[in-house]
């Protein structure tokens, strides 16, 4: 999909409503975030969501994962049918 050098087609600008969540395991911490920007080339608004999950041993980050809502993005880029396609055909060829 990104070809090297590419401009990404979506630009989040500001990062806000961060929620942070305790967790079981001290290690541990949840953050939901939502993201807002535009996407290129016209400049359309955009607003995503995501969770990041990070594990902290000993005061340095070891472990991070970062979930955005995928779905959300593409229907943003007016690119949902052609994920869902994409996926039915792979379902189809399993």
């Amino acid at each position: 999909m990104g070809r090297r050098g590419a401009r990404p087609p979506v630009r989040i600008a500001e990062i806000h409503d961060v929620v942070v969540h305790e967790a079981a395991d001290p290690e541990v911490v949840i953050g939901e975030w939502e993201g807002t920007g535009t996407i290129e080339p016209d400049g359309r608004p955009f607003r995503a969501t995501g969770l990041l999950t990070l594990r902290v041993r000993n005061g340095e980050i070891v472990d991070a994962r970062d979930y955005m809502d995928v779905f959300g993005t593409y229907h943003a880029m007016g690119r949902l049918k052609d994920v869902v396609a994409a996926a039915e055909s792979a379902t189809a060829t399993a």
